[in-house]
Parts: structure tokens; sequence; C-alpha cells
């Protein structure tokens, strides 16, 4: 009976593939989802998990986008949109999602508007802007290698020019010369906690508050209160939030340091921006991705980089995906050094020729984890290692 069941299901829905925080892989139907809970129909009957227990859930096969978004939107809730158009006026901004329909968003729900595809990456000074923004709208101009910004008031966004104040004064900027434009927020605003991040196979990754599957659909809602609606079939993966669970992206390093191949006399500021690790993203603002599976949570890591974080809480296990970037495979080289308060806990050579590699670490007793990653073979050509899902378990 349970065979005949599942068979029934997996006629009109996908199957879904589920991990548990530690690890375990069970794949089947999916029959029921709710904020708290997860029903999979498998050959051996239906299984149920709270979902406090999941790390991720993964629809159909991985996302494989080779075209960078002309456009994309970072919401305030840490959503991030890939876009096809955007427009605004007074206060509400228009998106036509990425091979998808068009939503009308409050501007008060946008933290910024990138116009330009990950891989055309100018340096950009993001402290600078993000400090700028604390008072005003920024506008980012792009100038030759580097992105000019200035603080003012964003009054309009049309197809072909952004209205910008500066001075008192409104001024039409051509929309190609238009890096992006930061919103300012007032500051005190308070957001309704996300149960995870939900990536959808237009490119779009959602911050979601609330989801129940329909038939053989999805819904869910955001922090910001965007209603979405996407069949089984239009969703990659859905991670968890867990308070069992940190991962290490939503995390602030005690300190970062980059060590270039090749120093200089006098080390550019706007280099070592280029070069410093990226968080949920790749050195050029794309996907995380190794030899075409997409994560929608991790490191970018250039050599020579060490990163050191001080665990907030006592946790027993490191856990991650590496591998070198698709935006660099098969070049790259690196040796990945994990310490634990000084003691040497994983030393690995990672090439852009591996396929992705799951590592897992002993934290037993540990306050101090060290990262580093060290130049390989190759000089530092294509060193651009991913640590992908990497998270700290209690």
């Amino acid at each position: 009976m349970g065979m005949l069941l599942a068979c029934l299901l997996a006629a009109v829905q996908p199957e879904v593939a589920v991990q548990t925080v530690n690890g375990e892989r069970l794949s089947g139907v999916l029959t029921r989802l709710t904020p708290s809970q997860i029903a999979v129909q498998t050959n051996e009957g239906q299984k149920t998990w709270d979902l406090k227990r999941l790390a991720e859930i993964r629809f159909g096969p991985p996302f494989d986008n080779k075209v960078a978004p002309p456009i994309s939107v970072e919401l305030v809730d840490d959503s991030r949109l890939a876009l096809e158009s955007v427009t605004m006026e007074g206060g509400t901004t228009r998106v036509k999602l990425l091979r998808a329909d068009s939503l009308e968003v409050p501007n008060a729900t946008i933290r910024l508007v990138r116009f330009s595809p990950p891989g055309d990456s100018p340096a950009v000074a993001w402290e600078k802007i993000l400090a700028a923004a604390a008072t005003h709208d920024v506008l980012m101009i792009k100038k030759g290698d580097v992105v000019d910004y200035h603080a003012g008031i964003l009054h309009r966004v049309t197809e072909d020019t952004v209205e910008f104040e500066l001075d008192g004064e409104r001024l039409p900027v051509r929309r190609g010369r238009v890096f992006g434009v930061v919103f300012h927020h007032p500051s005190g605003r308070e957001l309704p906690a996300s149960l995870g991040t939900l990536s959808d196979r237009t490119g779009s990754t959602w911050s979601v508050r609330s989801i129940t599957v329909k038939g053989d659909a999805i819904e869910w809602s955001t922090p910001t209160g965007i209603a979405m609606r996407r069949s089984l079939a239009d969703l990659v993966l859905l991670t968890i939030r867990q308070d069992t669970v940190v991962y290490l992206s939503d995390l602030k390093p005690d300190s970062v340091e980059w060590t270039p191949y090749f120093g200089l006399a006098r080390e550019l500021e706007s280099r070592r921006a280029f070069f410093a690790p990226r968080f949920d993203k790749n050195l050029h603002g794309g996907p995380l991705q190794i030899q075409g599976q997409r994560y929608a949570k991790g490191l970018c890591i250039p050599s020579r980089t060490e990163m050191v974080f001080q665990l907030p809480e006592r946790f027993t296990r490191f856990m991650a995906v590496v591998g070198i970037d698709d935006a660099a495979r098969p070049l790259g080289h690196v040796r990945l050094v994990i310490r634990g308060d000084q003691r040497v806990l994983l030393d690995m050579a990672v090439a852009g020729t591996d396929p992705p590699r799951a590592v897992d670490v002993d934290l037993t007793g540990v306050r101090r984890l060290a990262v580093l990653v060290d130049f390989g073979d190759d000089f530092d050509v294509g060193d651009l290692l991913n640590l992908c899902e990497a998270r700290l378990l209690k």
C-alpha cells in the first residue's frame, strides 16, 4: 500500500531530497510542509520531521544558471531577487522577475538595486557606501574600474534614467552610467524572524517567514510581507535556519587577513576590497556554485586569506561542502587549513578539477576557529575556494 501511494503521489508531484542537520539524506514525495514540520512519502512509508531537525530541503535537480541576471535587488530581509527590469515611482518599486512575473514592492522593503550583472564588477567601497546610506540614499556611478558614490535623495527610476537629488538639484542620470542605488531607511525597524531561505529557478533567493504546500505548489511569505507562489518544479532549495545550527556566513569574523601572492609597496584599498571574502555569494556577486550545484549559504574565499571566528557558544562539529568556485574551474588549487584554538583540525588540498567534497570536523572544546585558504600548486590562479553550507552544530 505504501508503494502504491508513493507511486500515485509521484505522478503529480516531483520528489524532494531532505537533509538533516547531522548529514542524513532521504528522498520522497512532499505531502506536507508547514513552518514547523515536513512530511515526505518514501518507499518505506511516510516520514515526518520537525524543521528544527533539518538543514535543507532540495526540490529537483541543482540550479545551473550560466547567465548572470542583468539587474538584482536586495531586500532589507536579505532576500536577493534576479530581475529583468526595475522602475521606481513615488514610494513603490516595480520589479520584473527573471523569466517570471512582476511585483510591486514598497521602497521601504528595498536595501539596494544593482544595475550591473555580477560579472561586471569594478571595485566597490561597500563599507563607505553603506555608512553613507545611514543618513541618505546613495547613487553609485561607474567610473572605469571603480565605483564612485554620491549621497542624496532618490526620486525616480525609469528604464532610461535615475533621477537623483544632489545638493538641492534634481539630476537625471543615464541608467547606463549607474552601477546601483542604495535606499536609506531609518534605524529601529524590526522584522519578523525568518525560518530560512528559499532559492528558485529564476535565480532569486527569498527570505521565508512562513511556508506551506498547496497541491503541486509552494506558497510563502517574506519577513517584509511579500506573498509568493511557485510550483515545486520552479524551486531549488529551502535552507533551514536553526537554533542548533549556525552558518559561518552569518557570523562576523574577529579578523580577516589577506596576503597577495605578489604584493605592492603600498597595497591598494580597492584591490584589498575586491579580494575580500564574500558571504553567501561568489567573488563576482553571483551564486556560490561548485560543478553546477548551487548553494544558498557559504563563503567564497580567495587565497591567501585567513579568517578567525570567536565561537559564540560551545559547538561540537563543523560541516561544509568545499570546492573551487565554478567561476574559476578547472583552474585553482589551494590548501584548506582549519584550526581550533591553534590546533590543526583539518589540512587538505583542493583543486579545480575535484568534485565537491564534504568535510566534518570535531569542534569539541573549541572556542576560537581559524580558517586558512592558502596558496596551492598554481600560484594564485583561480584560487577561489567555496565553503558551501559551512555550519557549526551543537
